[in-house]
């Protein structure tokens, strides 16, 4: 496994492996499973390279929904959030322990199934997204098949418990595009752009503009960069994955603080985040069939953490 001297986090090279898009060669398959789980056993973090998504669609992506985000906010507001779909506003969502910290955060949340777009003001908006929705699913695919491969689970059972993730009628995979706008001077004190927490379901994959600020707490309590990797992607997992392996994959808390360069808080930043969760009606009970965790239903188990996050 690749390591920097400057990260934390190791880097996973997929090629041959788990690339979108492709078939892949079992050796690769082998190798790149046992290296995600080794990251994920540690840190819950991996950059991954060679992934298949195109620079070139990530970067069309950013373009047009960056867009959306520079509209007055009555514009924004009329595609607020419904049925886990649209625009939520600064404060909507707050992910700091108590909830009650100032959040400088807007996101667009995106299902695939659901054609809810600012169609008129910017046409790019819908098509970009769903784009790479399709590829961030084709690579989600591989990613499972080699973590199961890794795991050494059987039945296919990762890959088949996430068999209809751009059906949202009997999924809530979502990808989340999300802006945090530049740091106004006067503010309260305490302010975050995103609170610590965790993901919800089995792993997510994160794109990032180059501004950086996202940091991982270790196993021992430290605080760790993890800044955006040229040609890199960033996977984690969530807290399903870590109830399905009984504690050995690692949900880790991660946040975005106000950086303390003034220069930095001038400029917003960027992120898209596409959170991959099991079908519905999945029950998540430990793979090695111990049981001191009871099952957990994936809906229900997401339900919850909205209810305990959204300011609705």
């Amino acid at each position: 496994m690749d390591r920097t001297q400057t990260l934390r986090i190791p880097i996973v090279d997929l090629k041959e492996g788990a690339q979108s898009g492709s078939d892949p060669a079992p050796d690769a398959l082998l190798r790149v499973g046992r290296q995600l789980t080794e990251a994920f056993s540690d840190i819950g973090f991996a950059y991954v390279t060679n992934h298949g998504i195109p620079e070139e669609m990530i970067t069309r992506t950013f373009r047009s929904t960056g867009e959306f985000f520079e509209l007055p906010l009555e514009e924004k507001e009329k595609l607020s959030r419904l049925n886990c779909h649209g625009y939520v506003a600064v404060d909507r969502e707050k992910l700091s322990a108590g909830g009650d910290r100032h959040e400088l955060r807007e996101s667009f949340d995106v299902q695939y199934s659901t054609d809810r777009y600012p169609h008129e003001r910017l046409p790019d908006f819908g098509p970009s997204v769903r784009q790479l929705i399709a590829a961030l699913d084709g690579l989600t695919g591989q990613l499972l098949l080699a973590l199961q491969t890794g795991l050494n689970v059987k039945d296919n059972l990762l890959v088949k418990s996430h068999a209809n993730m751009l059906d949202c009628s009997v999924n809530s995979t979502i990808m989340r595009v999300l802006y945090y706008p530049p740091v106004p001077a006067q503010r309260p004190p305490g302010t975050l752009r995103c609170g610590a927490h965790t993901d919800y379901g089995t792993i997510t994959i994160l794109l990032q503009d180059n501004l950086g600020g996202l940091e991982v707490k270790t196993r021992s309590g430290v605080w760790e960069p993890a800044p955006p990797v040229d040609g890199a992607l960033l996977i984690n997992v969530g807290d399903l994955l870590q109830h399905w392996t009984g504690d050995r994959l690692v949900a880790t808390e991660h946040r975005v603080l106000v950086p303390e360069a003034e220069l930095l808080q001038q400029k917003p930043r960027r992120s898209i985040a596409y959170f991959i969760h099991p079908d519905d009606a999945v029950m998540i009970e430990p793979l090695d069939g111990r049981q001191e965790r009871p099952p957990v239903n994936a809906k229900e188990w997401l339900m919850k953490r909205f209810a305990e996050t959204y300011q609705y």
